[in-house]
Parts: C-alpha cells; sequence; structure tokens
C-alpha cells in the first residue's frame, strides 16, 4: 500500500489587521514565513524573540529549572548537547548548591534578555575565584552597583568553585543549619570532619550517610556565604 499524499492545513481568520496588537502581527508573520516541514523550533525560536525569556531566569522561575536550580540546569542542558554532539560528557566536580537565597541577575538590572543570557554563561564557564572579581568590576562598570540577587548569584559561583575537588555533592540550607553531603570517593578524611565535631560540637554535627551539618550563626546572605566558605577553606587546607 503506498504513502497518502493528503497533507493537512490550517486556516486563521482575522477580522482585520488594524485591530490586531503588534505582537501579533509579528506572530502572523513568523507563521507565515516558516511552513516547511521541520519548522517547529524555529518558530518556537522566533516565538521566545518575540514575547522575552519571561521569568526563565528571574526570581519567579518555572518548571525543570525551578525544581533543580539554575545552576544544575545549566550543568544539565551542557551534559546534554555534549551528548548529542558525541562528545565525553565529564561527569565530575558536579556540586549542587540550594542555599534558599535569591541569586539572579533581576531584569530591571539588566533589561536586555541577550546580554543577561551572555553574563549567566559567562558566569557559568567561571573556574578561578579571581575571575568573580573582573566580571563583578565589569558589571558595575556597565550596569551600575550589584544588587543582592546578583551579588548572591556571584558567591554562589565562588562557593562552587571552592567546594571543587573536594568530592562535595550538594550544600543545601535548611532553616538555621547548611547540609554539606560528601560523595564516596571524597579526598576528605572522615578524621578531619570529626576534629571538627569535636572541637565545636555545637556547631558542627555529623550525619549519616556522608554529610555534616553546620548551625549558622547568622542568617544574613553575608554570614551564610562567610561561613560556608570558612568551612571549606578548612578542609581544604586540612584534607
Amino acid at each position: 500500500m503506498g504513502r497518502s499524499s493528503h497533507r493537512a492545513y490550517a486556516y486563521l481568520l482575522v477580522p482585520s489587521s488594524a485591530g490586531l496588537t503588534d505582537e501579533a502581527k509579528k506572530r502572523l508573520a513568523a507563521i507565515q514565513e516558516l511552513t516547511e516541514l521541520g519548522s517547529g523550533f524555529r518558530l518556537a525560536s522566533r516565538d521566545l524573540e518575540i514575547r522575552g525569556a519571561g521569568n526563565l531566569l528571574g526570581s519567579k522561575q518555572h518548571g525543570h529549572i525551578a525544581a533543580v536550580g539554575f545552576d544544575l540546569y545549566c550543568d544539565l542542558i551542557r551534559e546534554t548537547m555534549a551528548e548529542i554532539k558525541g562528545e565525553p560528557v565529564p561527569k565530575a566536580g558536579k556540586v549542587e548548591i540550594n542555599l534558599n537565597l535569591e541569586a539572579y541577575l533581576p531584569e530591571e538590572y539588566i533589561p536586555d534578555v541577550n546580554q543577561r543570557l551572555n553574563v549567566y554563561k559567562r558566569a557559568s564557564l567561571i573556574e578561578e575565584i579571581e575571575r568573580i572579581a573582573t566580571l563583578k568590576e565589569e558589571l558595575k562598570d556597565r550596569y551600575g552597583a550589584l544588587p543582592e540577587p546578583s551579588e548572591n548569584l556571584l558567591k554562589v559561583i565562588e562557593i562552587k568553585i571552592m567546594a571543587r575537588g573536594l568530592g562535595i555533592q550538594k550544600i543545601e540550607r535548611h532553616a538555621d543549619r547548611v547540609r554539606i553531603n560528601f560523595s564516596a570517593d571524597t579526598p576528605v578524611q572522615p578524621e578531619t570532619l570529626l576534629d571538627m565535631v569535636m572541637a565545636d560540637s555545637r556547631r558542627y554535627k555529623l550525619v549519616p550517610p556522608g554529610a555534616i551539618e553546620m548551625y549558622l550563626a547568622q542568617q544574613a546572605p553575608e554570614g551564610i556565604f562567610e561561613a560556608i566558605k570558612g568551612f571549606l577553606a578548612a578542609i581544604r587546607k586540612n584534607p
């Protein structure tokens, strides 16, 4: 039996172009232009250009990016793209960080979505702490003083860099405590963590399996970041 040559058609009827908004006219023009097979992705991309990226990278995130966090979401996208291209997918050194703090670039700070995406991309590729200061100065020169969510974003990246190589899988804040989960092959010796607990049992507590909890004396973002950075510096110095 041969294949059917029938083709489906859709007719869109509008009362008058004069009564359409500029955005609606752009959408109709995009549909008229992209009619060939396989145009779905290009049409979706054009729609994104028309409406903007919305809250995808803002404080009100939706869908998968809200569930896993921006940092892990970017890692998942990089891994997927590498798999599609047939490139090796690095699995080591991934650190999931969730401190329940606003850490993003506000639309009011960088209004242009393409510029925001570019800064996010650059920030996610930073591997040396010194480059964070360079990016911060560049942002201040171009857009003005950083709002608190943007300051937090850069500090989260700094913590991620410090945590690399320590076998840390996750750093997560729960109310007045931060839990640090280690992988089974972490280079950090159990004795190092045990010594910290014995030296200050009111601040540290071992939590099986393979985690330590740290009490936060300060709930302000600056105090939270300084406490985590101090802990990471201590175990890096005495692994």
